[in-house]
């Protein structure tokens, strides 16, 4: 079920008292109301009525899609840096809900999701966006890296980010998005030919595939963020 609570949270601009409705728990098949309110960035956007300023509360919710195979925990974009603690988080709390400590009927259920840990509003509506265009997002990183590699002087940054924003039949829109504010840095087309390639050549980039697939964190950043990586990004992910 979808879990909503009303909320006093503080104006992050004056500080005021405003009255909120935090999303805890999304389920998509009974609301799809809310799921369309993440594709359109507006969840959990709110405005003061004091200052006027508008303002969005950072993810902290689980997210369930039976329909589409979906079962995701969103975390704050600043959480990102740890990673390795959320994802075993999450791993475990879908054991219990869905995996192998659940009932029967449950696990049943399970069999059909896909589990994935995101961190801030752009990260999840990009896994939104994957699954209702039947993009596969593991295809999806690695195009990305592959892009990383063909970029000169891409706009990275350390709350920087390139996420899906648009799915067309002859191109991708890509977007450089700052996680913490949602602001567009930089938007790039991507012909589709390039993420078919991408999904194509799974015997030349299993390397890579499994690496993004160690855990439920399917994200670009577990290769950028993970000390043992930082250095540099896999040899076979050049274009």
């Amino acid at each position: 079920m979808s879990i909503v609570e009303n909320i006093t949270v503080a104006c992050p601009y004056c500080e005021k008292p405003v009255e909120f409705t935090a999303v805890h728990s999304v389920l998509a098949d009974r609301r799809p109301d809310m799921r369309r309110e993440i594709l359109a960035n507006t969840l959990q956007a709110a405005q003061c009525p004091h200052c006027d300023a508008k303002f969005r509360r950072e993810p902290r919710l689980n997210y369930l899609d039976i329909g589409r195979g979906q079962w995701l925990l969103a975390k704050p974009a600043a959480d990102v840096v740890n990673w390795p603690d959320l994802e075993a988080q999450a791993q475990g709390i879908f054991e219990l809900g869905y995996g192998s400590l659940a009932p029967a009927p449950a696990q049943e259920i399970g069999r059909g999701l896909k589990v994935r840990v995101v961190f801030g509003w752009p990260a999840l509506r990009e896994k939104l966006l994957a699954a209702e265009h039947a993009l596969d997002d593991v295809a999806l990183e690695c195009l990305k890296v592959r892009l990383l590699r063909s970029l000169d002087g891409p706009p990275m940054a350390d709350t920087v980010e390139l996420r899906l924003e648009d799915v067309a039949d002859a191109a991708l829109t890509f977007v450089w998005i700052d996680a913490d504010s949602e602001a567009v840095v930089e938007v790039m087309n991507v012909p589709r030919s390039l993420y078919e390639d991408t999904q194509r050549d799974a015997k030349g980039l299993a390397t890579l595939r499994a690496r993004l697939e160690e855990g439920p964190f399917v994200d670009l950043n577990r290769l950028l963020i993970d000390p043992a990586d930082r250095e540099a990004l896999p040899a076979e992910a050049e274009a």
